[in-house]
């Protein structure tokens, strides 16, 4: 999980990837790494298939309320999601620096 190691409470395992009215809207899953009901649960293989299909349905129909639409484009793997967290944490680090006036070498 290169990348990943900076997570105090819990690890990634998977991208949920669904759009709204607002575009792409990427979630992360997590592990908790102290809970032992779940954190044997390395990639999304091992997640309970039902488990999946419940995340998938809230997400689904959440919006509902809101009379919004949203588009489930669906599920990815480690790679894919530590890869969108480090492109989150560059842009977050990016815009402390603009924000703080002081880029970093």
């Amino acid at each position: 999980m290169q990348g990943t190691h900076c997570f105090r409470y819990g690890y990634p395992i998977a991208l949920f990837d669904v759009e709204d009215d607002k575009g792409i809207d990427e979630k992360i899953l997590c592990i908790p790494k102290s809970d032992p009901l779940w954190n044997y649960i390395e990639t999304i293989e091992q997640v309970p298939p039902h488990l999946l299909k419940e995340i998938t349905h809230f997400f689904e129909t959440y919006k509902n309320l809101e009379n919004k639409h949203v588009i489930i484009i669906g599920w990815e793997g480690l790679k894919t999601a530590a890869n969108i967290l480090q492109e989150a944490k560059s842009r977050y680090v990016e815009q402390n620096e603009i924000a703080d006036g002081h880029p970093n070498p």
